[in-house]
Parts: structure tokens; sequence; C-alpha cells
């Protein structure tokens, strides 16, 4: 309120109008994931051997399962999916590497990178 100038009533209307237009979807809580040992952060490029539906849906069916994925985007270009997970360390990437994401069938290549450093992290969307 106090940056546009109104008081909290219109401000709070406008809130409750986003909500019921559905622009605004959720109200959440972010986290340190340093905090809470989350420290390594892999983005994983995933091509699949066949893009057919059945080989595409079950891929989306098993990566929603698996909770040490926070994204995962449908590419177009040289892989079909991108992830980004996080886990504590790579001890533990490795055993998800081995025993979560290699035993979905339909999956051709898998290549980790591993981020160094957040230039920028934000869940903020350019209202302009």
């Amino acid at each position: 309120a106090s940056k546009t100038g109104l008081t909290i009533t219109p401000i709070y209307e406008r809130i409750k109008k986003l909500n019921s237009y559905g622009i605004i979807k959720n109200k959440v809580f972010l986290l340190d994931r340093r905090k809470i040992d989350l420290t390594l952060m892999v983005l994983v490029s995933i091509s699949l051997n066949q893009h057919m539906k059945e080989s595409v849906s079950n891929f989306l069916r098993e990566i929603t399962k698996l909770p040490e994925v926070v994204e995962c985007f449908h590419l177009t270009g040289k892989s079909d999916f991108q992830l980004k997970v996080y886990v504590k360390d790579m001890d533990q990437y490795q055993k998800f590497m081995i025993n979560k994401l290699s035993v979905i069938s339909g999956i051709g290549q898998i290549e980790s990178y591993f981020v160094m450093s957040e230039i920028k992290n934000t869940t903020s969307l350019p209202i302009l």
C-alpha cells in the first residue's frame, strides 16, 4: 500500500480480484535450501529414446513422483526435458541417479550440470 500510495482497503480489494481471476495461483513460503541441507543444485538434461505419446506420458508420470525434482521443463532442441534437482551432496545425487532417475523407462541420455553459484534466482515475475 505504501509503495502505491493507496490505503490498505483498495490493495486488499485488488488482491481479492487477482485471486478471483486466477492470476494469483498460490501463496508460499520460500525456504533457504542451504539451511535445510540441500546444498547441491543440479540441472539435468534428459533425452528420450522415443517421442511417442506413451513414452512422454510415462516419463512425465514418473518424474512428478520424485521430490528431488523441483522443476521440469519440456524443451525444443537437443534435449527433451530440463530438470532442476536439489540434493544434499554428490553422494545423494549419485543415489538419486542410480535408484530413481535411471530406472525410468524410455530415457536415452542424461546429462548433469552441477551449479557452482546462483547469480539470480527469483520467483518474481516481471510485471511491466
